[in-house]
């Protein structure tokens, strides 16, 4: 016979940290023991957990298994996170936690398959993110600011119009900094970011300001600048080093495809070679030495030649990440270059990869950086440094 033994924790977790929304997952653990009182440790078993409505004996509104199978750790404790398994009947995002009480059932088979000998039930109670939104649900007038410091401020002012048009509290401001009262920034108006060509009367070279179109470019101290046609390519971005060396990145002229996935080998993890975020050259050079390997975009990168060079690679993630945000200039470039072609609103490769069977892929309508299936076809383009 064995027992096993709930902890006094039901543990909510954001599935998305990012969006205001109810957790969509629970944490939960448990004491493994034999007849004799013994641990079960480091030991798949095998569980099927039920949360069931109305009482100890209610229907079940949710139920998911497990695989592969949770194992007990050093100290006999089995952690599940209970809305992540395998569902075999409902749907956790579809339970009304306003229906309750809710009651947790655990089955469990300490051999690690699906004869349950063990079984538990008990009451889920409401945990402080629940009881926060049940506060905040009977909140109403609103809530009265105490805050002193922010009363005496600025932002106390600011009112619903205000951040719908937010020109309206602009024009009681007065810039009291020197040294930007002082710069050429100063003389710039909301005109003038619409219609940049009205302000290049009062711009010269010898202020670090390189203009192409309708483009402005600030490169103080650099010989480049970014949206320049350079190396086979166009500058996307120019920095330099602690030794004062200027260094830069190009990005290709054309997509080396619009239609490609990651690799041909799309379940195996290449590893820490080819996880850098920031160094695409080794991560490419990673890609193609993989066993089995024989196409991926990051070949199609190193196979390219253009403007003379064939120093080309798949960019990592924060490369790319750099591409989007300058995509509005390298664009303006890439659209008065004949035969070239602008970067699409679409998701591109990058060369990081993130598991087994995914890698890391930007989206250039939202910039958005996502963890993707390696067999999807995304978009390749190229990049070298300089």
């Amino acid at each position: 016979m064995f027992r096993a033994f709930g902890l006094a924790a039901f543990l909510m977790s954001l599935i998305n940290a990012g969006l205001a929304q109810a957790p969509e997952k629970m944490s939960y653990q448990a004491l493994v023991r034999n007849n004799s009182g013994a641990l079960i440790t480091n030991k798949p078993i095998g569980m099927r957990t039920s949360i069931l409505q109305g009482s100890i004996s209610g229907s079940p509104v949710y139920v998911e298994i497990y695989n592969p199978n949770p194992s007990t750790n050093a100290n006999g404790i089995v952690t599940l996170e209970i809305g992540s398994g395998i569902p075999v009947n409902g749907t956790f995002a579809s339970i009304n936690w306003e229906n309750g009480p809710y009651f947790l059932k655990t089955e469990t088979d300490p051999a690690g398959g699906t004869n349950y000998t063990i079984t538990g039930t008990s009451q889920l109670l409401s945990v402080p993110y629940a009881l926060y939104a049940k506060t905040a649900q009977s909140l109403s007038g609103g809530i009265k600011e105490t805050d002193p410091a922010f009363k005496a401020s600025t932002a106390a002012g600011i009112t619903d119009t205000d951040t719908a048009r937010w020109n309206r509290k602009l024009s009681n401001y007065t810039e009291t900094d020197p040294v930007f009262s002082a710069s050429v920034a100063k003389g710039i108006t909301t005109a003038d970011t619409g219609r940049w060509n009205g302000k290049q009367n009062k711009l010269s070279a010898g202020q670090g300001i390189s203009i192409s179109g309708n483009v402005i470019s600030a490169t103080q101290g650099f010989l480049h600048y970014i949206g320049e046609e350079y190396g086979g390519g166009v500058i996307y971005q120019v920095w330099k080093d602690k030794n004062g060396k200027e260094h830069g990145l190009i990005v290709a002229l054309n997509n080396q495809s619009s239609s490609y996935t990651w690799s041909n080998v799309t379940t195996v993890l290449v590893g820490s070679s080819a996880q850098s975020i920031i160094d695409g050259v080794n991560n490419s050079d990673a890609i193609i030495s993989q066993i089995g390997h024989s196409l991926s975009a990051a070949k199609l990168c190193l196979d390219l030649v253009s403007g003379g060079m064939s120093d080309w690679y798949l960019p990592a993630r924060e490369e790319l990440n750099m591409l989007w945000a300058n995509r509005f200039i390298v664009n303006k470039t890439l659209t008065s270059i004949t035969g070239a072609s602008a970067i699409a609103n679409s998701g591109y490769w990058s060369s990081t990869e993130f598991s087994n069977g995914s890698a890391w892929a930007v989206n250039f309508d939202d910039g958005k950086t996502e963890a993707t299936t390696k067999g999807i076809t995304l978009n390749v383009r190229a990049i070298r440094a300089f």
